[in-house]
C-alpha cells in the first residue's frame, strides 16, 4: 500500500533537508512516497501563499499531490482540524528529536511519533507547541 508523507522544510534537499518548525508557514514540503515501509519517491512541493484562505489552501494543495501523513513540529488549530477533516493523519514530531526529514521518517517506520495532540498545537502570541519556539500570527 503506498502513502504520501508531506513534511514541513525550507529547502529542496530531500531526505537531508531540515525541518521548518511550522506547518502553515514553511517554504515547502518534502513529500515522500512509501510503499511497504520503502522510499519509492522524494519530491518537493513550495508551499502556496499565505493569502484568502490561508493554510485551507495548503490543505487543497496537499490532497491534490495525494498526501495522506504529513509529520509537524508545530501548527495552528485551524490547519490541524483543517488537515483531520481531509483525512489528512498528523503525526508529531518536534525538531530537536527530528531535526530532518530522514529521521522523521526513520522516527515514524519506528513507531516513535504519535497523532499530534491539542497542547501541541501553536497558541499564537508567541506561544507556539509545547518546545516553546516563537510562532508567527495564528493563520
Amino acid at each position: 500500500m503506498n502513502t504520501t508523507i508531506a513534511i514541513p522544510t525550507e529547502a529542496d534537499t530531500g531526505l537531508t533537508g531540515s525541518r521548518s518548525d511550522h506547518f502553515g508557514h514553511s517554504k515547502m514540503f518534502t513529500l515522500v512516497t512509501m510503499s511497504d515501509n520503502d522510499i519509492t519517491k522524494v519530491e518537493s512541493l513550495a508551499n502556496k501563499p499565505h493569502e484568502k484562505g490561508g493554510c485551507m489552501n495548503v490543505i487543497k494543495h496537499l490532497q491534490d499531490h495525494g498526501v495522506d501523513t504529513v509529520i509537524a513540529g508545530g501548527m495552528g488549530n485551524g490547519p490541524f482540524r483543517g488537515l483531520q477533516n481531509a483525512g489528512i493523519k498528523v503525526l508529531f514530531a518536534d525538531s530537536a528529536g527530528f531535526p530532518d526529514v530522514q529521521s522523521a521518517i526513520d522516527g515514524m517506520l519506528q513507531n516513535k511519533l504519535t497523532p499530534m495532540e491539542m497542547r501541541q498545537l501553536c497558541k499564537g502570541g508567541g506561544n507556539c507547541h509545547e518546545t516553546g519556539h516563537p510562532s508567527p500570527p495564528q493563520e
